[in-house]
């Protein structure tokens, strides 16, 4: 006979991948609006996500499901690993979000849109007016979701701040922040220092001479494949400013952005996003299995594409590597 905590699992699995499906739509709505629609549409289909993303939030708001992640959080030391990591992070998900109604999450995630789109205008125009008073909305918005927002035990030291802070980095607050602010200011200091007291002079002209975008793309496709993106589980794309969107399991993809007269640009974004994709990929199959896929720290992920951008990328001997085809594509 199946034990009440296996149906409580069960069900709350089986919400989890209607709530998956519609999280997968939403985020190919929000690929195509940052990559092949058109300005015009921007904003209309921005709403199209945001409104399949509203049927997502309220699968967790049902009472039944509300009800099945409160008895397996009182029964968490019973749980086999990969179920309690799953059932805490529900519990503390749902006591943020338990005053926060499908209502008010649309009316948030609008004003986040909305944000994009000026946003995107002033990057192409390069007058920010337009943008400041969306972003004035948006800070506003977080504001208000923090006056509500329930806390576990261990949040409540927070200031409002890093809360927020620690929403995106799990253990992160203003302390660490400004401490790592302050060793990377110390290093960075010395290091501008020593450069600007030096004579030797570097020569860059040659970073700057025009390129063709279908020239960038082929050598963005050239890096990937030399990285080991897996093109069957994966694909790039052209936008305003670099991302990498996981989709689903088999669905990761990156965006770059060409500049005519800086391909450098190019090379070192593809790079660094197909650190983020590359970390996707090779995800453990558990982690999908579980509900879990992105439960690892934002920390995490960008220290893996800042490895591949600077420490890989950037060595003499990743550059010797791909020379031979950076003279071919760009004689």
């Amino acid at each position: 006979m199946e034990s009440i905590i296996n149906k409580q699992l069960n069900y709350i699995k089986k919400e989890l991948t209607r709530e998956r499906e519609y999280t997968q739509a939403a985020t190919i709505i929000e690929f195509d609006q940052m990559t092949m629609c058109p300005p015009m549409g921007h904003e209309m289909e921005g709403n199209s996500a945001v409104r399949v993303s509203n049927h997502a939030f309220r699968i967790r708001k049902s009472a039944k499901f509300i009800d099945c992640i409160k008895a397996l959080y009182g029964e968490i030391d019973s749980l086999e690993e990969y179920d309690r990591v799953l059932v805490e992070d529900l519990y503390r998900t749902y006591i943020h979000d338990k005053d926060v109604s499908p209502e008010l999450f649309e009316e948030f995630s609008r004003i986040g849109n909305n944000a994009w789109v000026a946003w995107s205008k002033a990057r192409e125009t390069e007058d920010v007016s337009g943008y400041l008073p969306e972003l004035e909305k948006v800070i506003e918005s977080k504001k208000k979701f923090v006056s509500i927002a329930g806390k576990m035990p261990d949040e409540e030291k927070y200031s409002d701040y890093g809360f927020l802070l620690n929403l995106y980095e799990n253990g992160i607050d203003e302390d660490v922040i400004d401490e790592l602010f302050r060793v990377s200011k110390d290093g960075i200091t010395d290091l501008l220092q020593r450069i600007g007291n030096s004579n030797k002079v570097i020569r860059t002209d040659f970073l700057k001479r025009p390129v063709r975008d279908s020239q960038q793309e082929e050598m963005a496709k050239y890096l990937m494949e030399t990285l080991g993106f897996d093109f069957e589980k994966g694909t790039m794309a052209v936008s305003e400013h670099p991302f990498t969107s996981l989709i689903s399991e088999n669905d990761v993809r990156i965006t770059t952005h060409y500049y005519s007269d800086n391909f450098i640009s190019n090379i070192y974004s593809v790079i660094h996003e197909c650190g983020h994709a590359l970390f996707e990929q090779l995800l453990p199959r558990e982690d999908h299995k579980y509900f879990i896929e992105d439960k690892k720290s934002m920390g995490m992920h960008e220290a893996i594409s800042r490895y591949y951008e600077n420490i890989l990328g950037r060595s003499k001997a990743f550059i010797s590597l791909i020379y031979p085809k950076v003279c071919e594509i760009f004689p």
